[in-house]
């Protein structure tokens, strides 16, 4: 039998949560963290992001800005794999800058896109959530 202490039960809940934060939540519709479950990020969801890629830190190729959001549904295939998992996780107003490999991007194989084999760096801010009521 192992013994668990107090303490350790603590730091796995917390890795936990960090992982999946709708596994460990309290009736208060929040995670152990504190966090609001309906402010992080998941598949499924559909999020509007501001964003920024670029192929330096200097050679921006687009952005958001002047069109508003990119709004699009989390998991659903249509957003390169890379920008798909970045977004998961994230919190409501959170920013983050997130370099994406050609594997996770459009592909290594030169010609099948103009951005074959190329690494992005985004700079994504998610501004809204949303996720059907069940």
């Amino acid at each position: 039998m192992e013994i668990i202490s107090p303490l350790h039960q603590i730091f796995s809940i917390s890795a936990a949560c960090l992982r999946c934060m709708r596994q460990h939540y309290n009736s208060y519709g929040r995670s152990i963290c504190g966090v609001k479950l309906e402010d992080i990020v998941s598949k499924g969801d559909t999020v509007r992001v501001e964003y920024v890629v670029s192929l330096t830190s200097v050679q921006v190729i687009d952005q958001s800005k002047g069109r508003g959001p990119l709004e699009f549904e989390v998991g659903d295939g249509n957003m390169i794999k890379g920008f798909d998992e970045a977004v998961i996780g994230m919190k409501l107003n959170q920013e983050k800058t997130v370099t994406v490999p050609p594997e996770k991007a459009y592909g290594t194989k030169k010609g099948s896109h103009p951005l074959a084999g190329q690494t992005l760096i985004f700079w994504i801010k998610v501004v809204g959530i949303d996720r059907d009521k069940i």
